[in-house]
């Protein structure tokens, strides 16, 4: 075990992606004057702030090029099997795992 804190969060996660942010996000936070990758807690809320900017802008994208599809849904032929997932969010991890029949119905 390392006896060194580590940082989590906004600021972790910006920077280790920086290098995969589009070039307009990362035009607009060089923009800022901030250095990144960067180890003060005050520039959280600068990342928070691109996070922010880089899903609306996702969102706006996947608006704007959305086409309606023939179909609302997809036909599923029901079979027994086994699924699960597992999501992270600030209250921790949730699991799910759920178990079918040959019918679709949750056992």
């Amino acid at each position: 075990m390392h006896s060194k804190p580590y940082l989590v969060g906004p600021l972790a996660r910006l920077n280790l992606n920086l290098d995969r942010l589009p070039d307009s996000v990362r035009d607009l936070l060089d923009r800022t004057g901030l250095k990144f990758p960067s180890r003060n807690m005050f520039h959280s809320i600068v990342a928070r702030a691109v996070e922010l900017y880089l899903a609306i802008s996702e969102a706006i994208r996947l608006l704007e090029n959305y086409q309606l599809p023939d179909s609302p849904f997809v036909e599923v032929q029901a079979a027994a099997g086994i699924g699960f997932g597992c999501t992270e969010a600030p209250r921790g991890i949730l699991w799910h795992r759920y178990e079918t029949d040959s019918d679709g119905q949750i056992v």
